[in-house]
């Protein structure tokens, strides 16, 4: 087997997808979605540094949790209910996956 086979077959082997799947690796839909992420990700660090002109960094953290919960009810389906012996590890996981972060992100972005 030469090399070019074995660049051939090794780019086949990549492209493949499973059968009743989409043939093109990145369509016009997922660039669109690719695309409307990082507008909405990107846009939170410019309000971050807005917010941070009037207010402290807690309180845009605050702010930030509050549209949170605001966008997560508007959804009430997506939610799932939390088994009571479960609360404890989930308050835990929501401070330090979602209340450090969102509090460390205004606080580091803020001039000194």
């Amino acid at each position: 087997m030469g090399l070019d086979e074995i660049s051939t077959t090794r780019k086949e082997r990549l492209i493949t997808t499973a059968a009743g799947t989409r043939q093109e690796a990145f369509g016009p839909s997922e660039w669109g979605l690719l695309t409307g992420i990082a507008l909405i990700w990107g846009s939170s660090f410019l309000f971050i540094e807005v917010g941070l002109e009037t207010f402290s960094p807690a309180v845009v953290a605050m702010a930030r949790l509050a549209l949170g919960f605001a966008a997560a009810a508007v959804f009430p389906r997506a939610r799932q209910p939390v088994r009571r012996d479960d609360l404890p590890r989930v308050a835990l996981l929501g401070v330090f996956w979602m209340g450090a972060p969102l509090l460390l992100s205004p606080s580091a972005q803020q001039d000194s």
